[in-house]
């Protein structure tokens, strides 16, 4: 019955009817087979070339945290990036040199991206942290422009406009949510979200009895611990907070604070680039607040 019902579908009346059908017939399963074959090769193809992707971007990855010369310019631009500054303007010190490696290093991956190699979130997640180093300070900016380094500063851009970048700050005294209530505290916790506890290598000086300041040292085995804020509304934020800490443009220099970037590590272990207001005067005659002590410390 059901052979009988196929063969009326097929409209076959003849032997030479079901031959022609025959041929039809194998004709669409060598073409059905076909299609199959096609989108597993295609599959197979697409799978080989996300494993060969990840095997390049690992070397790729490893390669940039391997090479001495780029260890040390991350090093610089984390710690010292006035060296970078002083490197640029003179163009004498090898730290000139190794930094155009750098720069060059990332306009590669610029041109990557451009031609569809790579996609930012890859290059946020491998990369972000020392694209967004080059982006907030300004001498090597303006390197970027002055040398030529157009797709890295598109790139850059880029990124910063799609909100890869991200400002945060890294608060330890008056600003803290445990302090005593003030104006500019409220201000930026109605303005930002907090993310959590966080620390970095140096101390903190009780500078009188209303507000301590924190002097940054690197591989110093005491911590200055804080809270770190993702603020809404950088600009605003930061240009208030800038005039609460006495270090906008109009004020006398050196002022008693600086803000700078650096590396904050999180409670569970990440690091995240932050703005931080560091003290900027002497401290020789200050007390310095021991780790055990700073959360309990209400200024």
């Amino acid at each position: 019955m059901q052979i009988h019902s196929i063969l009326d579908f097929l409209n076959i009346k003849s032997w030479n009817d079901a031959l022609d059908a025959a041929e039809i017939f194998g004709g669409f399963i060598v073409l059905i087979t076909g299609v199959i074959g096609l989108r597993a090769t295609i599959s197979t193809y697409k799978q080989s070339v996300r494993q060969n992707k990840t095997k390049w971007l690992n070397s790729l990855h490893e390669k940039f945290y391997i090479m001495e010369h780029f260890k040390k310019i991350r090093d610089e631009l984390d710690w010292h990036p006035e060296h970078i500054s002083r490197a640029i303007k003179t163009g004498k010190s090898i730290i000139e040199s190794h930094l155009v490696d750098y720069l060059n290093f990332f306009e590669f991956i610029a041109i990557l991206e451009k031609e569809g190699g790579l996609n930012i979130e890859e290059i946020s997640m491998m990369f972000g942290y020392y694209l967004d180093n080059l982006l907030f300070n300004p001498d090597i900016v303006l390197y970027l422009k002055e040398q030529g380094f157009e797709k890295l500063l598109y790139l850059l851009n880029k990124m910063e406009k799609t909100g890869y970048f991200k400002s945060n700050i890294f608060v330890y005294g008056t600003l803290k949510s445990n302090s005593k209530p003030n104006s500019e505290q409220e201000f930026l916790l109605k303005h930002s979200r907090k993310m959590g506890h966080g620390s970095i290598p140096g101390r903190i000086y009780k500078v009188n009895d209303d507000y301590p300041g924190a002097i940054l040292l690197k591989n110093n085995p005491e911590r200055i611990y804080g809270e770190v804020y993702s603020l809404k509304h950088p600009t605003k934020i930061l240009e208030r907070l800038d005039k609460y800490e006495g270090c906008s443009p109009e004020n006398e220099k050196p002022t008693e604070f600086i803000r700078v970037r650096k590396a904050v590590q999180l409670e569970d272990g990440s690091t995240n680039l932050c703005w931080i207001y560091v003290y900027n005067w002497p401290v020789k005659k200050m007390k310095n607040i021991p780790q055990e002590k700073q959360e309990n410390s209400h200024f």
